[in-house]
C-alpha cells in the first residue's frame, strides 16, 4: 500500500486575474496529482493548464497519462504554469508554493 506523499500548495505571484486561484499537488511514489481551486466565476470548461519547470519545459506526463498528473521528482518552490482559454489566448504565469503537509 503506497503511504508516503507530501502536498503542496501554490499561489499565484501577481495578482492578475486568473480562473484558478490555488493549485495542490500531492506527490506520492508512482505520480504528482494537480488540484487546481477554481474561482467561484468561472467555468473551467474550455481552460487548459500546464505546468512547466523553471527552462521553460513542461513536466512529463504522470500515471495514469492525464491532464492532472505530471513526473515530478522534486516539488518546486515555485511554479511556471501556461494558462490558455477557449480563444487559444494564452498566458503564463508563476505560482510559489507553502508545504502543507507530509505523511508516511
Amino acid at each position: 500500500m503506497l503511504r508516503f506523499h507530501k502536498t503542496q500548495e501554490y499561489f499565484p505571484v501577481s495578482k492578475v486575474i486568473i480562473p484558478f486561484c490555488k493549485l495542490k499537488l500531492v506527490q506520492t511514489p508512482l505520480t504528482t496529482y494537480v488540484y487546481p481551486t477554481w474561482n467561484q466565476d468561472v467555468s473551467e470548461d474550455g481552460f487548459e493548464f500546464y505546468l512547466m519547470n523553471a527552462n521553460g519545459e513542461e513536466y512529463p506526463p504522470g500515471i495514469p497519462q492525464d491532464s492532472s498528473t505530471y513526473t515530478i521528482d522534486e516539488l518546486p518552490e515555485n511554479l511556471n504554469v501556461w494558462i490558455k482559454d477557449a480563444s487559444d489566448n494564452t498566458q503564463k504565469l508563476e505560482f510559489t508554493s507553502i508545504v502543507t503537509k507530509e505523511t508516511d
